[in-house]
């Protein structure tokens, strides 16, 4: 299977070429049952595949292109287009999609297709537009990581937009407004300026940008923090790698070396942002807790409550106990919890996944794991599914009741 991702790459890695990865949502796939509307872009995506779309400022804005989803081996002709209805004052929609795509028999559209890694290779006109997209739709951990070797680190919020030289593109083609989370070198730390920050400062540099989150919700905490923590983190990386990349490369070695420490520089930082975005809000809301403690032999839950010590008192009965996992994704990575922290029979699992499928959700719940979701992000899931989803703030709370 390997063999043939890499082959499909070769064919699609050209100058003509610009590559989108994201996780496909609920609300990309079939899974929340609703009217599916088609694939989520966002704006800045949109606005890099299609300017000629958005240069004609007209009502709902589309284009048409063929396109081949790996997996089918068919061609749909399908349909990009900008709801733009609200900037026009017409209306309250604003968000683009890619229509089209076959409904049940698509597999992109696939419930189960919930929370894969998806990459979508367009292919440039004259014009700049898109002209045609093939379709990569990864089956298994295997592939997401040999994807994310080519593409580098994937958000599983924002997706990746990479050009024809491989470089991950900026949020730049429909302006959204600034972040005060965006740092320029001239307002960066001089130390950040010759070497990389470490991601605890990161982390306390979000918290400290942002000092009006600190009233919100532990839920909307969470995601302010975890966005601003991003823009940091792209803004220094823009200062200390696009330079570097400018200077060229002796070889296709030393190239590939460097591009494997940049991509693992960014998947570190995505588990250990959200970790640690999760640990700062547990201590603000004083909520007793261990982290990164053995619970038994080489296990190393990420979260225990209310303390390692407790877990380890014989004496403590488990309905007194919880243990809280924290994943960006879950979709094939939730099973790896099952066998943290042995005495606590049901396991929470912390993630930023944009939903799971029914299917999905079943076996999570049979195997014990409760599911806890910043509650922005529920909607993301089926609406079968949303009624049994944790809030952050409901697990804290919980935790709060069961370890007193």
């Amino acid at each position: 299977m390997s063999f043939d991702l890499l082959r499909w790459f070769a064919e699609v890695a050209s100058q003509d070429w610009i590559w989108y990865a994201k996780y496909l949502a609920a609300n990309d796939t079939l899974a929340t049952g609703g009217h599916q509307v088609g694939l989520y872009i966002p704006k800045v995506v949109f606005g890099t595949l299609f300017p000629t779309a958005v240069s004609s400022h007209t009502p709902n804005p589309s284009h048409t292109f063929p396109a081949v989803v790996a997996s089918e081996g068919r061609e749909r002709v399908v349909r990009a287009i900008w709801y733009n209805k609200r900037v026009l004052g017409q209306g309250t929609r604003d968000e683009c999609r890619i229509t089209r795509w076959g409904g049940q028999s698509s597999d992109i559209l696939d419930p189960e297709a919930t929370g894969s890694l998806c990459i979508f290779a367009f292919r440039l006109g004259s014009t700049r537009d898109a002209e045609e997209c093939r379709v990569w739709l990864c089956r298994d951990l295997v592939e997401e990581d040999i994807a994310q070797d080519w593409l580098g680190f994937v958000d599983p919020g924002s997706g990746a937009l990479v050009s024809p030289s491989g470089q991950q593109l900026p949020d730049v083609a429909i302006s959204e407004a600034d972040s005060p989370c965006v740092l320029s070198p001239e307002r960066m730390p001089a130390e950040w300026l010759k070497s990389f920050p470490d991601p605890t400062e990161l982390a306390a540099r979000a918290v400290s940008n942002l000092p009006t989150a600190r009233r919100k919700p532990p839920d909307d905490r969470l995601l302010l923090r975890r966005d601003c923590e991003y823009q940091l983190f792209r803004s220094v990386e823009e200062v200390h790698v696009f330079p570097r990349v400018q200077e060229g490369f002796c070889g296709v070695d030393e190239f590939v070396g460097y591009a494997n420490a940049v991509t693992n520089r960014r998947k570190s930082r995505s588990g250990s942002s959200l970790e640690l975005q999760v640990k700062t809000i547990l201590e603000e809301e004083k909520l007793p807790f261990s982290h990164d403690a053995v619970s038994e032999a080489n296990k190393r839950p990420d979260f225990l409550f209310p303390s390692a010590d407790r877990y380890r008192d014989e004496g403590c009965p488990p309905s007194k106990l919880r243990m809280l996992g924290v994943k960006t994704t879950c979709k094939d990575r939730w099973r790896q919890i099952l066998e943290e922290a042995d005495r606590v029979p049901y396991k929470h699992l912390l993630t930023l996944q944009r939903g799971v499928s029914s299917t999905q959700f079943k076996q999570m719940n049979s195997s014990g794991i409760r599911l806890v979701v910043p509650s922005a992000l529920h909607t993301s899931y089926p609406k079968e599914v949303q009624g049994s989803l944790l809030t952050f703030a409901d697990f804290i709370a919980e935790a709060r009741a069961a370890c007193e």
